[in-house]
């Protein structure tokens, strides 16, 4: 918030600031705003109450006050240091403590990061800032302090941004690009090799592959796109807020837990406290290390469309490995009809005489192979593909008839293994229902918000 007039002001003479005139004077024009800090200690204790979790009492007693928020500086680096270069960019190692020796607890290296700063500059030249959950100690000539950002860029998570926010995907771009490859490879091959030489039915072919092909592409895009239900963590500078159903879960601790969590390990009301993301995260919910975000009725963690599989885009992904699953049928049996096509043509000699020897119809075989040799390879991928994908396919129609996850399925939740049999589930209304809420259920609203929104700090 707004601090107060005379909150946090500082002199410059004042003994207790850490920055000295002459580190002030060395440090660029755009990091000496820094020598102020916003918010004074007392203000801080506000803010981060004494009976915060350890973790959060150390960094509160360790920081001069809360400075702000910075964002790395990414432009071609005058420094030969290969510990702040990347591709000719300035990225920033994020160490324990200001040492060469010190261990990195993590490193901002994405466009337009922003940190918090929890300390004004020391003699050094290092400061104090949190990043994605963590904090340690920095270089401050690689970050400039900001008055103002989108709200995307403050996402402590491991999802990356296009378009100022508009577009949010996981970390796995990578595997995501080979997702799309897999997928238009095979539609590519069968347009050049199979589809101009169909005599039946070509045009019908053309328009089911097609169609199905985009709608495949579609669904990836979709299910990549969708924020799959990410819980916002909280900064160590925020206020604890505890759910009421955990308060009323345990009454005796409700003093306790308006400033910490209750227990770290149990879970009242079904609720569990996230050391990562310092919130008591939903049930069914769980953090996933991959996109280091707490996720709502957490599924698994795709690498094949780059993100997380929960709540919100559950629906999208098992759409994906449906039509997955049809894509492929469709090219192995427009391609098993190629080879028929040309076998057919191949068992009737010069007179229009029928062959008909068992001896001639594998050979006839094996010359349609060599005459359209893309019909039998894409044959091969196509097989192969549709029992990997159609095995997905019905693992999770089972999943959605019996109203578990794939987290919760593989770690048998809901089965009692000394009584064998399954635990009362009360997401379980039945497999009539549960694919209804499926397909017809409201898919809630992003926790996120408005992505672009502008936020200002002073």
């Amino acid at each position: 918030r707004q601090p107060s007039p005379g909150e946090g002001d500082q002199s410059d003479d004042d003994p207790s600031q850490p920055l000295t005139k002459a580190s002030f004077d060395d440090l660029p024009p755009h990091m000496r705003n820094l020598g102020q800090p916003l918010f004074n200690q007392s203000h801080l204790d506000d803010i981060c109450p004494t009976a915060a979790p350890e973790e959060e009492v150390a960094l509160a007693k360790e920081s001069e006050g809360l400075i702000g928020k910075l964002r790395l500086m990414l432009y071609p680096c005058e420094s030969s240091d290969p510990e702040t270069r990347m591709g000719g960019e300035r990225f920033c190692p994020v160490r324990k403590d200001p040492s060469a020796a010190a261990p990195i607890v993590t490193t901002v290296r994405w466009r337009r990061s922003v940190v918090t700063a929890y300390s004004a500059v020391n003699e050094e030249g290092w400061i104090k800032v949190g990043y994605k959950g963590m904090w340690g100690w920095a270089r401050a000539d690689l970050f400039e302090q900001i008055n103002e950002c989108r709200r995307y860029e403050l996402f402590g998570g491991n999802n990356i941004f296009f378009f100022e926010g508009r577009v949010m995907m996981g970390p796995d771009l990578a595997t995501f690009r080979m997702s799309n490859i897999l997928i238009l490879l095979p539609v590519c091959l069968w347009l050049g090799m199979v589809y101009p030489n169909l005599e039946n039915d070509a045009t019908t072919w053309l328009i089911v592959q097609l169609g199905v092909a985009s709608l495949c592409l579609a669904a990836l895009w979709r299910t990549a796109t969708t924020d799959p239900g990410i819980i916002p963590r909280r900064e160590p500078h925020e206020p604890f807020v505890v759910p009421p159903e955990v308060a009323r879960a345990v009454p005796s601790d409700i003093e306790k837990a308006q400033s910490g969590p209750i227990n770290t390990t149990a879970s009242p009301a079904g609720f569990k406290y996230c050391k990562s993301c310092r919130i008591y995260r939903p049930p069914r919910s769980k953090h996933c290390y991959s996109c280091n975000n707490c996720v709502d009725r957490f599924d698994h963690h795709c690498p094949w469309t780059g993100t997380c599989i929960g709540r919100r885009n559950y629906k999208y992904f098992y759409t994906f490995v449906n039509l997955c699953s049809l894509l492929c049928l469709t090219i192995f049996v427009s391609s098993l009809l190629l080879t028929k096509q040309e076998a057919d043509k191949a068992q009737v000699d010069k007179d229009g005489n029928v062959v008909d020897q068992e001896s001639s119809r594998y050979d006839n075989i094996l010359n349609a192979f060599s005459v359209y040799p893309g019909a039998p390879i894409l044959m091969v991928y196509t097989l192969f593909a549709f029992f990997s994908v159609f095995g997905l396919t019905f693992f999770h129609t089972v999943l959605i008839c019996i109203g578990e996850t794939t987290s919760e399925n593989l770690k048998g939740v809901f089965w009692d293994s000394s009584a064998g049999k399954k635990k009362p589930n009360k997401d379980d209304e039945g497999g009539v229902r549960n694919c209804s809420k499926h397909w017809c259920g409201k898919v809630p609203p992003s926790r996120l918000g408005d992505r672009r929104e502008i936020i200002h700090f002073a």
